[in-house]
């Protein structure tokens, strides 16, 4: 029995990998428009915030200290690794492929009050 909409915007890259991936869920009763307005506003609002940044030390969290991300089926690994998507770049744990350079892992950023981990 159906209890209501779902509307979804999946992105496949140029290079065929996963990218972003939105969804909203309405009632039964919900139009259609409204449930595209907040799915597009999700989208936006995603879109423009960053989780990851490269920096000289590899890939790290930024200042927000949050990670969001999906964990999807890894097809090239037979499913022995997740191909995990963070900022809308699949990042394919292990294997040191991503559309964003050579991913080995992300690290956290650890800082302590007035010090700057890049000058050690």
């Amino acid at each position: 029995m159906a209890t209501g909409h779902e509307m979804e915007a999946v992105e496949i890259t140029s290079d065929g990998q996963l990218g972003y991936s939105f969804r909203v869920l309405g009632d039964l009763e919900a139009d259609a428009w409204e449930l595209f307005r907040h799915l597009y506003a999700n989208m936006r609002r995603e879109m423009a915030r960053r989780y990851v940044e490269r920096t000289q030390f590899g890939w790290q969290l930024t200042s927000d200290q949050r990670l969001v991300g999906r964990i999807e089926w890894d097809s090239d690994t037979n499913g022995d690794l997740p191909l995990v998507v963070i900022d809308g770049k699949a990042l394919h744990l292990g294997t040191g492929r991503s559309r964003a350079d050579d991913v080995r892992g992300i690290h956290a950023r650890r800082t302590r009050r007035g010090h700057d981990p890049r000058r050690g």
